[in-house]
């Protein structure tokens, strides 16, 4: 039988044998009813009554945090401390007590753990505190045998590679043992306190010698026995222990010196730890599955904060032995993750290969900026955006998706931050460049070719909602970057006419494109430079400039033209009411603008006309908006003409402006009763004519 059909078949007992303990649990809670007693014949004997039912057993205490605080964590955190008491006892110095009798007292400590814990597992309801004596057992022996050699106290061997071999010897039968019992208690307290107590004395190559033989057991024992809990516990108590006991006590020989002195060897002997960590713990996530949701998520939970773990703690010393070289390790860290990531889906692990290539794409962008300038940098990321988004598309990788649009959010954050305020020119053919345009310029250009590549992928290839909106989330990062360099570039007078044939671009793209999303971000867009010339117009500002309102009023009121079609599908509900609020708001924009220019005494007369061409234009479409355009330019020529004019009516010029506007108001009331007088008394007159 194979390993898989061996493991489901462990599975299967365990699951009866829980179904067991649980059906005996509810027996014990229901109590029996005694049986009806059917009333005896006239000729039979009297009935004997039935005995009373016996009492309900107790039911099991339920595991509340009382109870595996007192059972498990007691009994755990004890083990702990005798063990590290031990450990202590063999690395201290006494006067009377020479190496082999405190050798011998280890043993004894380590075998009457072994020997109580084996008689009290036998025992049913402590059977968890027989496992965990055994496991701190087991630690005591192993380091005992460590300490044989290399602790000085205690060294009475001459030779490592024998106690080398002694080491391995305990490491198998403590493997022998946890397959025997099956128990993830001894395993996990068993190798934590070996880790923890090998690092209580000198730390040296030796010592990692010892610590692949703990790994490597560890590892075996998590994949023979599937238990993918303890692969994650392990490697959180691989790096915990080196940091609280190995760091502080690592030497190196003389003997054993590189070039690069102490320091080297230092660095070197950290390293050699932290690589058998990350490579022992990466190796054992591909010897399982995916088949179980609990499984599959510590098998990513295990590949990827071993991978950050390995990167924290090995990085700042690279840094400090060879500085500059940090770029290096940074790298081969993320060629190695790639290469895992095809290993790990060839093995049919396909969300660790995922977490993989997260991780290596991670490790070689954050490799660049260590590397290349900070403006060589950007543009590597932003190739690497594009790079990536249409990889993802072409190869169906989700993780280069994910990762191209985390990639872009980081560079337009950072463009934002720094480079968007570099007010250096760059030469480029002869002309001179303005830094921050080149940037963002590539920028756009990028995030443009990473929206093209979106929009190839099909909604049947989503694996993330997000991936609905990468197109727009590409378009809109776009935009925004046009549209801050925009806002910081030049005299604020222009801006609003740039924004405005910026904006009016975007929609017309939108409309080229059939993409509401597009077509949103232009009617956003135009929203800007409308409320600042309106600003400038208030607050009667040097910064107004009569062309630039032109151009956004004509702007306005083209989109209002444009949107008197329908939109192509699919589109926004509000789409249908857009032709009637550009053509509002250019008419607003419009009288505004007549007010601050015009003459007063001609302001009327100048409403007038405006008013009179909204509604002609109204009729001539048909267009209501227009119309009733036109109808409030006529409210506030009245409002003007009742509350201004009627101040100061001596003047000629108002006496015109009153004749004249009374003359084109008459006129608009004319062209309405023109317009009407063939429809219908409630007919629209806008409406298409009936057959």
């Amino acid at each position: 039988m194979t390993d898989d059909s061996l493991e489901e078949i462990r599975l299967l007992r365990e699951t009866v044998t829980r179904l067991e303990r649980r059906l005996e649990t509810l027996e014990r809670l229901v109590t029996p009813a005694a049986a009806p007693v059917r009333p005896a014949a006239p000729a039979s004997p009297p009935a004997i009554p039935a005995r009373p039912a016996p009492p309900a057993a107790p039911a099991a205490p339920r595991e509340n945090l009382e109870l595996k605080i007192g059972r498990y964590w007691l009994n755990r955190i004890g083990i702990l401390s005798l063990v590290l008491g031990t450990a202590f006892f063999l690395v201290y110095s006494f006067q009377y007590l020479g190496p082999v009798a405190k050798l011998a007292m280890g043993y004894a400590v380590g075998v009457g753990l072994l020997f109580l814990g084996l008689r009290l597992e036998r025992k049913t309801g402590i059977e968890w505190y027989g496992r965990g004596l055994m496991g701190g057992g087991w630690a005591v022996v192993y380091f005992t045998t460590y300490a044989m050699y290399h602790v000085p106290e205690t060294k009475v061997l001459s030779s490592a590679p024998l106690d080398l071999l002694l080491l391995l010897a305990v490491a198998a039968g403590a493997i022998r043992h946890a397959l025997t019992y099956r128990s993830p208690a001894i395993t996990m307290l068993a190798f934590l306190l070996a880790f923890l107590t090998t690092g209580i004395s000198e730390v040296t190559y030796f010592t990692f010698a010892s610590s692949v033989i703990l790994i490597g057991s560890l590892v075996v024992i998590a994949a023979r026995m599937r238990w993918h809990t303890l692969l994650v516990y392990g490697m959180a108590g691989s790096y915990v222990t080196h940091l609280v006991a190995v760091e502080g006590h690592v030497t190196v020989a003389g003997s054993t010196m590189p070039a690069g002195g102490p320091a080297a060897a230092l660095f070197f002997l950290h390293a050699s730890f932290l690589t058998l960590y990350w490579l022992g713990y990466s190796i054992g996530v591909l010897a399982f599955d995916e088949r179980e949701t609990p499984r599959r998520d510590a098998l990513v939970t295990t590949t990827v904060l071993n991978g950050l773990a390995y990167a924290l703690l090995l990085l700042p010393r690279v840094a400090a032995t060879y500085p500059g070289s940090s770029y290096l390790a940074l790298a081969a860290m993320g060629a190695v993750g790639l290469i895992l990531s095809a290993v790990s889906a060839l093995r049919g692990l396909p969300s660790v290969s995922t977490a993989h290539v997260l991780l290596g794409l991670t490790f070689l962008s954050v490799a660049v900026p260590q590397k290349l300038t900070r403006r060589g940098t950007g543009f590597f990321w932003l190739a690497e955006v594009a790079s990536l988004a249409w990889l993802g598309v072409l190869l169906d990788r989700w993780a280069f998706r994910i990762f191209a649009l985390a990639l872009a959010t980081i560079t337009f954050l950072w463009l934002l931050g720094s480079e968007a305020w570099d007010l250096e020119r760059i030469t480029v053919l002869g002309r001179g460049v303005p830094w921050r345009w080149m940037i963002g310029g590539f920028a756009m250009g990028c995030y443009a070719v990473a929206a093209v590549a979106s929009r190839r992928l099909g909604r049947d290839r989503y694996r993330w909602s997000l991936e609905g909106q990468s197109f727009h989330l590409y378009c809109a990062l776009a935009c925004f970057v046009l549209w801050i360099l925009t806002a910081i570039t030049g005299s604020l007078a222009i801006v609003p006419r740039n924004w405005a044939l910026e904006a009016g671009a975007v929609t017309v793209i939108g409309w080229v494109l059939k993409d509401r999303g597009i077509r949103a971000f232009g009617t956003v867009w135009f929203a800007a430079p409308f409320v600042l010339v309106l600003g400038f117009l208030v607050g009667s500002s040097n910064l107004f400039d009569l062309r630039n309102a032109i151009v956004l009023t004509a702007s306005l009121y083209a989109m209002g033209i444009l949107y008197r079609r329908e939109p192509p599908a699919p589109r926004l509900a509000v789409e249908r009411h857009l032709s009637g609020g550009y053509v509002v708001a250019a008419s607003v924009l419009l009288t505004a603008v007549l007010w601050h220019d015009i003459e007063r005494h001609w302001l009327s007369l100048a409403w007038a006309l405006e008013g009179l061409a909204l509604v002609a234009i109204g009729f001539r479409l048909p267009d209501k908006p227009y119309r009733m355009s036109g109808l409030g330019v006529f409210c506030v020529l009245l409002l003007k003409v009742l509350f201004v004019d009627l101040a100061a009516a001596q003047t000629i010029y108002r006496i015109l402006s009153f004749a004249i506007a009374g003359a084109i108001l008459l006129l608009a009331s004319f062209g309405y009763a023109k317009f009407t007088a063939k429809e219908p008394r409630g007919a629209d007159p806008t409406a298409p004519p009936r057959p």
